[in-house]
């Protein structure tokens, strides 16, 4: 099933969009087990501001939420990281999230 069709079948798990497309833009870097490219998710991060998007989220460590931090201070940034978002310098205080950035963490155990 491709994106956008995920995206029109929200209607039928009770999200009415109507006359409202959905469109995700999926970026990412290097994937295991494929050859290395180098990647500027500053260049991704500032592109994605360019083209007005809704929402962006940062997955797979801080950089892409840096990045994005750094590119916008008005579109909202959802991440999802490992780790404590106050640590990785995500925010300041996560129980009142600041400006245009919250998200979800999955502590590591050590």
């Amino acid at each position: 099933m491709s994106p956008k069709q995920r995206a029109h079948g929200s209607e039928l798990h009770g999200y009415p969009i109507p006359r409202m497309p959905i469109t995700f833009d999926l970026r990412q870097g290097p994937v295991a087990g494929k050859p290395r490219a180098r990647i500027c998710v500053g260049c991704v991060a500032t592109d994605l501001v360019r083209l007005r998007v809704a929402v962006i989220v940062g997955m797979g460590g801080e950089s892409p939420v840096r990045a994005a931090k750094v590119a916008t201070s008005t579109i909202p940034i959802v991440f999802a990281v490992g780790g404590d978002p106050v640590d990785l310098g995500l925010l300041h205080n996560p129980g009142r999230p600041e400006a245009n950035v919250t998200g979800v963490t999955f502590p590591q155990q050590r």
